[in-house]
Order: structure tokens, then sequence, then C-alpha cells
């Protein structure tokens, strides 16, 4: 299977509400059936014209300067093959894409991978809207880039393979063969099913645990996480439960006035940002903290003990 990777540098302007691209500058490098660098492309903008350059390892050097952006990308979709996969950082770059397409009266590319999805599928790292620098992701893997040099694409698609590279290397190792069909088919969701980097996988998860543990502290409760396990100690009860993405479930030990094991359970009506959902934890802990400071066991008690406080302090009041 052949693969083209492609970065795209571009600016976003909106009038009267209509989005258009100004793309300054896109790359690609196509591979052969080995993974090997087969070919390039580079389009940029330069001053007073447009270039389109295919520099062709094998054959020399190829320039076409062009008139407009969307000649620039016929000349790019008439150098890529047919049968070729396009293999992207992002999603949004499928826009530009599209954008050019139209502009140049192109059908879509057939089918285009989505490198950070992969990544995050490989490394099983679920959160799934959340973008991935790339320079960082090329660090986590032991390969070496420049940060600086990121902001071209020319650069970009290089590190690109060099990651696609590992990658497809491990998958091979640990999948098989059938690994290639899951990334040309988009079926990431079974290779979640495999620890590709259980170094990576573990450092992630213990940085994971640490940050929520830090949210959770912010309150002043001690904790302890392990991945949807947590455990918060306070002077009334131990709590330990699953936070889940919709709810938080489990059960507390209180060890004064009432003691015991008691459900614990918070909805968060729907699935809401992380720190929404901690903040419904401790809102939950602290309605139960204060019922065990006045030795009440439920909501009922509770609301009809502070209707008295209240009303006898007003009497009270009254008289004076």
């Amino acid at each position: 299977m052949r693969y083209v990777i492609f970065d795209i540098r571009y600016d976003l302007s909106v009038t009267n509400g209509k989005i258009d691209y100004y793309v300054s500058e896109f790359s690609a490098v196509l591979t052969d059936y080995s993974m090997k660098t087969a070919d390039t492309f580079t389009f940029f903008n330069e001053a007073d014209r447009l270039k389109a350059r295919a520099e062709r390892i094998h054959y020399g050097e190829k320039k076409v300067v062009v008139d407009t952006i969307a000649e620039g990308y016929r000349v790019f979709r008439e150098w890529f093959p047919e049968d070729a996969c396009m293999m992207i950082w992002k999603h949004s770059v499928i826009h530009v894409l599209n954008y050019c397409g139209r502009k140049a009266h192109i059908r879509k590319v057939k089918n285009v991978v989505e490198l950070q999805g992969l990544y995050r599928d490989m490394a099983y790292l679920l959160r799934q809207n959340e973008v991935l620098p790339l320079d960082e992701c090329l660090m986590e893997q032991g390969l070496k880039c420049s940060s600086e040099q990121m902001g071209s694409s020319r650069y970009r698609v290089k590190a690109m393979l060099r990651l696609f590279r590992k990658l497809h290397q491990t998958g091979i190792g640990i999948y098989g063969n059938p690994f290639s069909e899951c990334v040309y088919e988009h079926r990431n969701k079974e290779l979640r099913a495999y620890n590709f980097f259980p170094e990576l996988v573990k450092r992630h998860e213990k940085q994971k645990n640490l940050e929520l543990m830090q949210k959770i502290e912010k309150f002043g409760l001690k904790c302890s996480v392990n991945g949807s396990l947590v455990k918060i100690y306070t002077q009334y009860a131990d709590y330990k439960f699953d936070l889940l993405p919709d709810r938080a479930e489990g059960h507390y030990n209180a060890h004064r006035f009432y003691k015991g094991s008691r459900v614990f359970q918070v909805e968060f009506g729907g699935k809401k940002s992380l720190d929404h959902n901690i903040k419904a934890v401790v809102r939950q802990i602290r309605k139960i903290e204060i019922q065990a400071e006045y030795g009440v066991g439920n909501d009922e008690i509770a609301a009809l003990l502070e209707r008295i406080m209240t009303r006898f302090g007003s009497d009270c009041h009254a008289c004076e």
C-alpha cells in the first residue's frame, strides 16, 4: 500500500458568513510499498507568483508556475496516485482540501487517514477531542525533531512520515499484516484492544491520575486516583467510586455517627467536562458531610431540622 503524507499551511477568514482559506504552502511525500520515500511535492506562494513544484527523486526536479491556488491544487492532484491513501495530521485539514477541490473542480480524495487519531488509538489515549502536538508525539516515540521548524509543511510531512513508519513497524510486529488493512479501512477500534506502547500508556495514565488528583485537592480533599477509580478521605467517611463520563458511582464508609457502608452516586446529566463532574462530586460529598456533622441521616430530616433551626432563630431574635 502506498501513502501520500500531506500537510498544509493556511489562513482562515470569514466574510459575510462565508469561510475563505488562503493557502500559503502545502507539501506531500509519496511512499512506495515498502514505506520508503518515492517522490515529494511542494506548493508554495512566492511574493508575486505561485509555484507548484514536484521534486522527482529519481527523475530530477520539475517546476510548474501557476497563477492561482486552484491551479496549484490541480497540478498536485495530477501528481497524486489514484491508488494511494492520503495521510494528514488532523481532521481540519480535510475542510481545506475540500475547499481547494471545489475551487479546482476536482472530486474529493477517496481515502484520508488521520495520523493523530491513529496515534491516539494505538497509544490508548482516550482524550478524543484533544489536539496532540506533532513534536510531542515524536519525542514520546524517541524521534528527534525541531519544534522551531514545525511551521514549515515541508518539514512536517517528513516528521509525520518518520512517526508513521514507527507506528507501522510497531503495528505490524504486534498485530501482524492486517494492521495495514485496519489503517486503510479506518478500523482503528480494533487496534484499541492491543497495547502497542505499554510504557507510554503507563506514563500517560500516571500523568492523567496526577492531574485529576490536583483538581480534587484544590477543594481541600485528600484523595488517591487509579484510572477511573477515585478514593477520597474526609473526617467523616471514606469514599470509593468510579468516575465515569456521565456519572460517579460507588460507596462510602462512614466512621462517625451513622457508621457503615452506603451507596454513593452522582448523575452528571450527560457528558460534561471533567471540572464540572468533579464539582458535582464535591457538592455531594459536602452535602453528606453536613448531614454527618448534624447527625442527620437523610434529606427530609435535614430539611426539617433546617426549618426548625431557622424558625427558632427568628423567634429568639423577636424575644430580644
